[in-house]
């Protein structure tokens, strides 16, 4: 029974983190509302929005408290910092890069996002249009410092 409640436990952790540290960038999140098309910038906590890097670093506490309370094996725990590590890392190259660069990434990565959303049926093309316009338009006025207003 404890061992169930530990592998329980540990799924919960590993799916808390690795879903949450993927927010360095903003990351547009399509959706339809009230027919309209709308751009979610994927997490809705504010404090991570202000500064990822620091959130990441609230997770790894959170994974080696975990660790110490025998919530997660040495080896979890190894694997779960390895991944926010390597998102810091991501975030921090993502800073660096030259405005032009972050507003193409972002781009990029949400025509993907759009195209795949289409493909699967989830919404037409035309809808993915209006989206990436609309991102774009954003992305215009955007300075690179912080999330893409709406």
């Amino acid at each position: 029974m404890v061992k169930i409640k530990e592998m329980l436990a540990s799924a919960a952790v590993i799916v808390a983190l690795t879903g949450t540290t993927a927010f360095a960038m903003p990351e547009a999140v399509p959706r339809v509302e009230d027919g309209n098309v709308k751009i979610n910038q994927g997490h809705k906590h504010d404090h991570c929005k202000k500064d990822p890097i620091k959130h990441l670093e609230k997770k790894k506490e959170e994974v080696q408290k975990q660790l110490k309370e025998g919530k997660l094996t040495q080896e979890q725990a190894d694997e779960l910092l390895k991944r926010i590590d390597d998102r810091i890392a991501d975030i921090n190259k993502f800073k660096a890069l030259p405005l032009e660069q972050k507003k193409e990434k972002i781009l990029n990565e949400l025509k993907m996002k759009l195209d795949q959303l289409v493909k699967d049926g989830s919404m037409t093309q035309e809808e993915a249009n209006n989206m990436l316009e609309e991102a774009k338009k954003k992305l215009e006025k955007w300075n690179g410092t912080d999330f893409p207003q709406q």
